[in-house]
């Protein structure tokens, strides 16, 4: 990496406190996330150094592209929202649509001028869990006549954002509204064991910019075989091992794309309830990715964090004098093999 541009990312990560809190706004908003069986993605955040710009190779794992291109076109405050684009500072997506919620995290203030703006528009304000909530549409309707809306996911969707002092929560339907306002005060029980996983990714990350992170259910890899032979026969889903040793069982996965002075890095993170698990799966993945074309010329480190009663393997992935274009090219292609449910790294049996 250039030396000047090295030391810009230094300073950038030392002096902005984003580069602190970008774990915080994980953990802190851990308890939106649901697992759905019939969908491995649980969650997309992206806060890429250096901001939402269009040449930028970290900026990966939003589906709102329409949001996504007002981050990245925004020179002040935007007219029909109200909001100080260029003061965001990261974007949270979780669920499936049409229940999906996003959260955007911007500097206290950003969203300043959003209720006047809304309500010139003709949104009902009202107050759930001590927030504004600014509201348009009855649940989850589409209006494509007002596709251009920029909170309403390029269909004109309902709208029920609520107005933090640094975040704003969006999704269409008041139920999910109200059930995530509930969740962030009372989380649930599956909360603690995905804000053990994050700050396990924080403490192998070190002082590390969070770049983007995406969090996938243990769903997204089992491996039943050829789907075809299973429809035809389901006493045939048996155990389908990969060439490797048997990966101990994970409940999900965060794949995490993060850089520091010396360029960037791939993190894999998988929690365990015992520290030979959390080994044994590190060893193995990390021999697994060494088998793949895309990660055959890397040397995988391993990390086993402690937190609370749970342990967390962490598997990073640096090539030294590698661009971060080229380490972003590989952590697309990482998650799309997830996605496309082929990621021969994480693959468990049934």
């Amino acid at each position: 990496m250039n030396k000047i541009l090295a030391t810009l990312i230094a300073l950038t990560i030392a002096v902005t406190p984003q580069a602190a809190t970008a774990f915080d706004q994980l953990e802190r908003f851990a308890p939106l996330f649901t697992d759905d069986p019939q969908n491995p993605l649980v969650f997309t955040y992206v806060a890429p150094l250096g901001g939402f710009t269009q040449d930028n190779p970290a900026l990966y794992g939003t589906d709102d592209y329409v949001l996504l291109n007002a981050l990245i076109d925004s020179t002040g405050v935007e007219p029909s929202t109200g909001i100080d684009f260029p003061q965001v500072v990261g974007m949270l997506s979780t669920g499936q649509p049409p229940r999906q919620l996003t959260v955007l995290f911007g500097k206290p203030g950003f969203l300043d001028a959003t209720e006047a703006a809304l309500t010139k528009r003709g949104f009902t304000r009202s107050e759930v869990a001590s927030l504004t909530v600014m509201s348009k549409g009855e649940d989850y309707a589409l209006d494509l006549a007002t596709a251009d809306d920029l909170l309403g996911s390029g269909m004109g969707k309902a709208q029920r954002p609520a107005l933090g002092e640094d975040f704003l929560l969006r999704t269409a339907g008041w139920p999910e509204l109200r059930t995530a306002l509930t969740n962030l005060e009372n989380p649930g029980a599956t909360t603690a064991l995905w804000r053990a996983t994050i700050a396990g990714l924080r403490r192998a990350s070190g002082s590390s910019w969070l770049d983007t992170a995406i969090g996938w259910n243990a769903v997204g890899f089992l491996d039943v075989g050829d789907p075809a032979r299973v429809l035809l026969n389901p006493d045939s889903a048996k155990t389908k091992q990969p060439a490797t040793a048997a990966l101990p069982v994970f409940p999900h996965a965060i794949i995490a794309l993060t850089q520091d002075r010396d360029g960037g890095a791939i993190r894999i993170a998988l929690p365990f309830g015992t520290a030979e698990q959390a080994q044994q799966a590190g060893v193995i993945v990390a021999d697994r990715l060494l088998a793949q074309p895309n990660t055959a010329d890397t040397q995988p480190s391993i990390a086993v964090e402690t937190v609370a009663s749970f342990f967390v393997a962490v598997v990073t992935i640096e090539v030294e004098g590698e661009t971060l274009a080229d380490t972003a090219k590989r952590f697309a292609g990482q998650n799309n093999a997830v996605m496309q449910r082929g990621y021969e790294v994480l693959k468990l049996g049934l």
